[in-house]
C-alpha cells in the first residue's frame, strides 16, 4: 500500500509540475531597467509657490545598452515623503540616452624602418684572385623601408560618447553631448531658462568586465592587420641582430670560414656584397659567393656575379611570423583605425553596461522605461520608371543594418511635387531582423497630362523615432501625354485598435454590373477604374482575426482614397507553445516510467 501511496503521489507531482510550467509566463527582460526610485532627504518648501526645493528624486537604474535610444520617464504622479511631509510630482520629465559606438585609445607614433639599403650587383673577375672585384651601380634593388606604429604609453583609456536629451513634458529643455570616459565623468543638464532644474548622471558608460583592453607594447607595419609584440621590431631594422631579416634575406654580416674572419657588408656604404670579404695584406679579397635567399647568380664570362633580389612586404611578414605570432587589434570585430594620431578600437554597444544613478532636481519629476529599436534601413537595390503612359511598377529592395529587429518607413515622393501622378502606396513600414532584406513593389500612376513632364521618385528610409534619414535614392520617370486623367481606387485596411495597416485581407468592389476581389497588400488594394466616375460598393470578407466591413463611395478623376477600419473578431485560444510541449512529452515517459515500474513490482 504504501509504493502504491508513493507511485500515486509521484504521478500527481508531474502533473503539478506540467500545469505550472504551463501557466506561468516565461520571464521578459527590458534592456532599461529602473530597479530604485527615492527622493532625497532634504530641501525646503517654498512658502510663495508651495513647491518643494534643494533636493532631488534619485533613480537607480541598470542599463546594458545598444545601438538604441534609451529613455527612462519619470511621470507626474510620483509620490515621495521628505519629514513626514508627502512629496508629489507635478511635471513629467523624460530623460532619452543615444549611446555613440564606445572605443579603447591609445596614442600612438610612428617611425620609417630601413629593413636593408640600396644593394648593387657584385661581381668577382675571373682571373683576378678574389682582388678585382666592384660592384654595378646601375643593376640594384632599392631600399626596403616600412612604417611602423609604436605605442607612446602603457595604458588604453575607454571613451564611451553619449548624447543625453532631457525634456520637460515632452519640451527639449536641453542636450549635451559628452565623452564619459568609461563611466568616470559626470554628466549634468541644466534648463538654461531655470538653472535649478538640473539632471546629474554617474557612473554611465563604464566598461563591462569582459571588454577590457589589456594589450600592451605592440607595434603595426603598415597598417593594423600586422600587429606583433613590440620586440619584432629588431627583426625589421637593418643588421640590428643576427636574426633581423635583412641578415637572412642577403646573408649574415659576418662569419668566420676556413679562410677566416670574413664580412658581407660593403664597407664605404654599407650594403651587403653577396661575396665573402676578407682583408688581407694584399688588400680586400672576395672568396666564395654568400649563399641566402636574396641573392642569385648572374655571371657573365669574366666575371662571377651577385645580382640582389627585392624582398616582397609577404616574404617579410612571412619571416617575423616565423618568431611572433600576430595579434588582433580589432578584439570584438567592431573595427580599429587611427584618428588623430591615436589607435582606437571600438567596442560593441553592449559592452557599457553598469548600475547607473540620475538625480533629477525636486523642480523636475518620474518613471517608467523605454527603448523604442532604432531602425538602419539601407537601399540594395531598385528598378527603374522610364516613361510612364498609364502606370508602370518599381521595386526597392531593403536591408536592415540595425543591430536589433526594429521598423523603419520606406517613403516615396514625387518632384515636382506639383506632378500629375501618384505612388502606390505612398510608403511601407517593415518590420525586420537584423541582416534581414525584403523586396517591396509600388505604383507610379501616370494621371493624365496633355505635354511630356520628366521628374524624379525619391526614395526615403528613415528610422520612426527620430525620423533619421537611413538612407535615399531617385529614379528618373517622364509622363506621357494621355487624353482623359485616370480614376484611381486606393482601399486601405487599418487594423481599429493599434492603426497598423493589416495585409491579405480579401476585398471586393462593386460598380456598374462589374466586380473585382483583391488581397491587401502593404495594408492597401489598388484599381485602376478606367475612367468610371460614379458609385463603387466597397466590402472586406471576414477573416479569421478581423471582421468584416463595407462603405461606398463616389469617384472622381485622380486618386480616390478609402479606408476601411477593421475590428478584431475573437482571440482564438491561445497557441501551446513550443517549450511547454517538450514537458508535456517528458511528463508522459516519466509516468510511463512510474507506471511500468509499479506494475512490474506488481507482477512479483
Amino acid at each position: 500500500m504504501e509504493r502504491e501511496k508513493l507511485i500515486v503521489a509521484s504521478a500527481l507531482l508531474i502533473a503539478l509540475i506540467l500545469i505550472a510550467a504551463y501557466l506561468i509566463p516565461m520571464p521578459t527582460y527590458t534592456i532599461i531597467s529602473v530597479s530604485k526610485i527615492e527622493v532625497q532627504p532634504q530641501g525646503y518648501e517654498n512658502a510663495q509657490t508651495g513647491e518643494w526645493e534643494g533636493s532631488y528624486w534619485v533613480i537607480t537604474a541598470v542599463t546594458d545598452m545598444t545601438d538604441e535610444i534609451g529613455a527612462v520617464k519619470l511621470e507626474n504622479s510620483t509620490e515621495g515623503t521628505v519629514d513626514g511631509k508627502k512629496l508629489v510630482t507635478t511635471s513629467e520629465i523624460t530623460i532619452k540616452i543615444d549611446p555613440h559606438r564606445p572605443y579603447w585609445e591609445i596614442p600612438v607614433t610612428w617611425e620609417p624602418v630601413q629593413v636593408y639599403p640600396k644593394t648593387y650587383r657584385s661581381w668577382v673577375n675571373k682571373l683576378g684572385l678574389g682582388y678585382l672585384h666592384g660592384r654595378d651601380e646601375d643593376v640594384y634593388v632599392p631600399a626596403k623601408t616600412l612604417t611602423v606604429y609604436r605605442f607612446t604609453r602603457d595604458y588604453w583609456e575607454a571613451h564611451t560618447p553619449f548624447t543625453i536629451y532631457v525634456y520637460k513634458n515632452d519640451k527639449l529643455i536641453g542636450s549635451k553631448y559628452i565623452d564619459t570616459i568609461g563611466g568616470t565623468e559626470t554628466v549634468t543638464i541644466e534648463n538654461p531658462d531655470d538653472p535649478k532644474e538640473k539632471v546629474i548622471i554617474t557612473n554611465l558608460g563604464k566598461i563591462g568586465a569582459a571588454y577590457q583592453l589589456t594589450l600592451k607594447n605592440l607595434i603595426f607595419i603598415e597598417s593594423l592587420t600586422y600587429a606583433y609584440d613590440e620586440d619584432a621590431l629588431s627583426l625589421l631594422r637593418y643588421d640590428q641582430t643576427s636574426q633581423s631579416f635583412s641578415q637572412y634575406w642577403f646573408g649574415p654580416a659576418k662569419t668566420v670560414t676556413e679562410y677566416g674572419s670574413a664580412y658581407n657588408r660593403w664597407k664605404d656604404i654599407g650594403s651587403p656584397i653577396g661575396f665573402w670579404a676578407y682583408d688581407t695584406a694584399a688588400g680586400t679579397m672576395l672568396q666564395g659567393r654568400v649563399e641566402a635567399p636574396g641573392w642569385q647568380a648572374d655571371d657573365d664570362f669574366w666575371n662571377y656575379k651577385q645580382k640582389p633580389k627585392e624582398a616582397s612586404f609577404n616574404t617579410i611578414i612571412d619571416y617575423v611570423e616565423d618568431f611572433y605570432v600576430r595579434k588582433n587589434i580589432d578584439v570584438w570585430g567592431q573595427g580599429a583605425k587611427i584618428v588623430g594620431g591615436k589607435l582606437r578600437v571600438y567596442l560593441p554597444y553592449g559592452a557599457m553596461s553598469s548600475l547607473i544613478t540620475i538625480k533629477i532636481s525636486s523642480e523636475l519629476a518620474d518613471t517608467i522605461v523605454w527603448r523604442p529599436p532604432t531602425a538602419n534601413l539601407k537601399i540594395v537595390d531598385y528598378t527603374q520608371i522610364g516613361d510612364v503612359g498609364d502606370r508602370v511598377s518599381f521595386m526597392v529592395k531593403v536591408r536592415q543594418e540595425s543591430t536589433v529587429r526594429s521598423t523603419g518607413r520606406i517613403s516615396i515622393e514625387i518632384t515636382p511635387p506639383n506632378a500629375p501622378a501618384a505612388v502606390v502606396p505612398e510608403y511601407v513600414s517593415p518590420t525586420l531582423n537584423p541582416g534581414e532584406e525584403a523586396t517591396f513593389y509600388f505604383d507610379f500612376i501616370n494621371l493624365g497630362t496633355d505635354q511630356k513632364i520628366s521628374g524624379q521618385v525619391n526614395i526615403i528610409c528613415t528610422e520612426l523615432t527620430t525620423g533619421t534619414v537611413t538612407d535615399q535614392a531617385s529614379i528618373s520617370y517622364t509622363l506621357l501625354p494621355r487624353e482623359e486623367e485616370a480614376v484611381t481606387l486606393e482601399v486601405y485596411t487599418i487594423d481599429k485598435e493599434t492603426g497598423e495597416k493589416v495585409s491579405g485581407i480579401p476585398v471586393t468592389i462593386k460598380w456598374d454590373t462589374q466586380s473585382d476581389l483583391k488581397y491587401t497588400d502593404e495594408g492597401v488594394a489598388v484599381w485602376d477604374m478606367k475612367g468610371y466616375t460614379g458609385t463603387v460598393f466597397i466590402s472586406s470578407a471576414e477573416t479569421a482575426a478581423y471582421k468584416s466591413e463595407s462603405t461606398s463611395t463616389t469617384l472622381h478623376r485622380g486618386i480616390n482614397t478609402v479606408t476601411l477600419y477593421l475590428e478584431k473578431s475573437k482571440a482564438p485560444p491561445p497557441s501551446i507553445p513550443e517549450w511547454a510541449i517538450y514537458i508535456i512529452i517528458a511528463s508522459i515517459i516519466a509516468v510511463a516510467i512510474v507506471a511500468s515500474v509499479y506494475l512490474i513490482s506488481r507482477r512479483r
